[in-house]
């Protein structure tokens, strides 16, 4: 994992740690990854390619989603919530690893599903401690 990923997940780890979510531009921007989401732009692709490798490894470390806290600025128009990406429910589907079962479940069932294991995971101060370093 690179120093970039690495700096992503740790603060990924101190917004789950705190039961909270974070829009990807802000993600972005309070990190300076200098990434650009205008509707021309092929950032939201590579920042979605880098999020997904953080997700692999949270799955093969046998974590929680770290990710799915990620969400869209805009709300989601069928559930009038903040959700994250397409690409978030496209990517983490094909983890075979993974074991949620995307076909029956909504996408609003399995972002409350996965964030509150991710929020139960990381709010445990053993857990914290044990898996918050990058190892």
């Amino acid at each position: 994992m690179t120093h970039r990923l690495i700096k992503i997940r740790s603060y990924l780890i101190e917004i789950a740690k705190n039961n909270d979510t974070v829009f990807y531009s802000d993600l972005s921007k309070v990190l300076n990854l200098g990434y650009d989401f205008s509707n021309d732009s092929k950032d939201g692709i590579l920042f979605g390619n880098e999020l997904s490798e953080i997700s692999r490894y949270e799955i093969n470390k046998g974590r929680p989603l770290l990710t799915v806290i990620v969400v869209n600025k805009l709300k989601d128009k069928n559930y009038n919530q903040h959700l994250p990406s397409k690409m978030f429910y496209n990517k983490t589907k094909r983890f075979k690893q993974y074991k949620t079962d995307f076909r029956t479940k909504t996408n609003l069932e399995i972002f409350n599903e996965q964030s509150k294991l991710l929020f139960d995971f990381w709010s445990d101060s053993q857990n914290y401690e044990k898996y918050k370093d990058f190892k």
